[in-house]
């Protein structure tokens, strides 16, 4: 659909650059998703072979896949924290 949108942008002379930009873009962002995934999973990997529980959430069972899966996802997108029952702790100021 998206290809198809871009087609009949390209009616238009002006927008030439900006269907360039789009197509260059999702180009770009392809490799990046594929890559994210991987790291995504080497570390819910990672946690469930530590023995690393995760938090429970609504609807997932305690350490299960689903739930790793949605922790470490909230993880990287910058809601960072300590795992219940880890062996280290984060180093945060107490001011």
């Amino acid at each position: 659909m998206l290809l198809k949108i871009n087609y009949f942008l390209r009616v238009y002379e002006s927008f030439g650059l900006l269907v360039n930009l789009l197509s260059t873009c999702v180009k770009d962002i392809i490799p990046f998703c594929v890559y994210l995934g991987l790291y995504i999973m080497l570390f819910v990997m990672l946690y469930i072979q530590s023995g690393i529980t995760s938090p429970t959430f609504q609807g997932f069972s305690n350490n299960g896949f689903g739930a790793m899966l949605f922790f470490v996802w909230e993880n990287s997108i910058g809601n960072i924290n300590n795992p219940p029952g880890a062996s280290f702790h984060l180093n945060h100021d107490k001011t």
